[in-house]
Parts: structure tokens; sequence; C-alpha cells
């Protein structure tokens, strides 16, 4: 069980509250320079010393069938170019952090971080899609390692 202050507390079991909670996301690659920031509000967001841009955005959960990789569905709106160059000149998938923190207090994160991948991103000019999800252990290349061209990771074959 996750520990959370009295205050929090309070105004998750309160009928109504001041409080307001709000999804902070963080997009990185180690191509890019300044990773991709974003809060699901109407104003920036202050936390940690970084800002957070104001941008809508929205998740899809995934159904609950044994037989599929579960994968979150996101949505980004596409306020500015920002995020569609990033994926444009990124050669694999970004990592993204995800967490839930209050607006008066920002430093303390309320859920998460749920740390995933953004795969099968498309956009257009409304909208940015993908989905989140754990590495895909079944589309890794199998061998690893290529014996012709490493021959030092397998000496005793040559």
């Amino acid at each position: 069980m996750r520990n959370v202050s009295q205050s929090v507390r309070e105004a998750l079991f309160a009928q109504e509250t001041d409080q307001v909670f709000v999804p902070v996301l963080t997009i990185s690659h180690p191509e890019i320079a300044e990773p991709y920031r974003v809060v699901g509000n109407t104003q920036d967001l202050i936390k940690d010393g970084e800002t957070y841009t104001a941008v809508p955005f929205r998740f899809e959960l995934p159904d609950d069938q044994e037989d599929r990789i579960q994968t979150i569905k996101i949505q980004i709106e596409n306020v500015s170019r920002t995020l569609v160059e990033m994926v444009r000149n990124i050669s694999t998938a970004p990592d993204v952090s995800f967490e839930i923190v209050r607006t008066d207090e920002p430093e303390e994160t309320i859920a998460g971080p749920w740390e995933m991948r953004l795969d099968e991103v498309s956009y257009n000019a409304i909208t940015i899609e993908g989905e989140l999800g754990r590495k895909r252990r079944l589309n890794v290349e199998f061998p690893k390692q290529e014996y012709a061209y490493l021959p030092q990771n397998f000496e005793g074959l040559f």
C-alpha cells in the first residue's frame, strides 16, 4: 500500500475537496536533449524544478483478455510540433514516465511513477496517438549477438 499524507487521504475520501489531482507525463529518449513534459491540466505546472506544459491527453485502458499483450492507448493533443518532431527524429521507441500529483504540492507523488514505452505512434494535425506498454519481448531479435560479425563474443567458435 502506498503511503500518502493525511491531507491526501482526506481529500480522496471527502465528498467535496479543493484539492486537484493531475496526471503528468515525461517522454524521453537518449537521442533527444530535453524530455517532453506535459500535465493534463489547463495550467502549466512546476515539478522538481521542471516546467510541465498544460496539454490535454487521455488514456484508453486495455481489455481484460488473457491472450493479448496488454497496452494502454494514449492520445495527446497536437498543440505544438515539439512531440511530432521528437518522434520523427528518434530511431527507437521513447520512454514514458507517468504519475499523479497534486497541483498545490506537485513534489509529492500520489501514484506512480509507472515506466513504459511509447510504441506504434501515429499523428495528424490534431492528435498524436500511441500505445503505452512494457518492452515487447516478442519483437527482440534472436540471437542477440551475430556470430559472423562479433567473434570476440564467441571465442570458442573461431
